[in-house]
């Protein structure tokens, strides 16, 4: 690629190496807009709670790699309590206090105590909070927290054209 990972996230700056051609497939409709396709994946990572691509730029070369499967499907290593979690923790816009995290999914405190900790040792989600005010949400890294910003921002957008 020519452009920054965060280019490709965020869309909007094509930098085709060859505008004839970019031009002449978009014009026999075998392309989109050029600069649209980088936002297209990870909206679509997101909306469908899959673990979002990882890129991997090379001197002359650009790997992308897709996944098929959800965040807790990818790790088999994770016990059935911890799936279930996780599944819950993608589907939720807000994060979760543990009662409503135990109560979903009929847990009792001992095994939503041990999930809670195997989860957040291994990165998959956070702690927000303390005390009684403590909720849990999915860890976000960079690229998962530039796309849900660039989801939210778009959002506000048509909101604020429809006033």
């Amino acid at each position: 690629m020519k452009i920054s990972i965060e280019e490709f996230i965020n869309g909007g700056t094509p930098k085709p190496r060859n505008h004839t051609i970019t031009n002449l497939f978009r014009k026999v409709g075998i392309s989109e807009r050029a600069g649209s396709g980088g936002p297209q994946i990870f909206a679509t990572a997101q909306n469908n709670k899959l673990n979002f691509p990882n890129i991997k730029l090379g001197q002359n070369s650009t790997a992308i790699q897709i996944w098929k499967v959800d965040i807790a499907d990818a790790h088999p290593e994770l016990e059935e309590p911890e799936k279930a979690i996780l599944k819950l923790l993608t589907k939720e816009i807000l994060p979760q206090t543990s009662r409503e995290i135990r109560d979903k999914l009929d847990l009792s405190k001992h095994y939503f105590d041990k999930s809670i900790k195997k989860l957040m040792s291994q990165n998959f989600i956070e702690q927000l909070g303390q005390g009684k005010a403590t909720k849990y949400g999915l860890k976000t890294g960079t690229q998962e927290y530039l796309t849900s910003l660039q989801k939210m921002f778009n959002i506000l957008q048509n909101y604020h054209k429809s006033r």
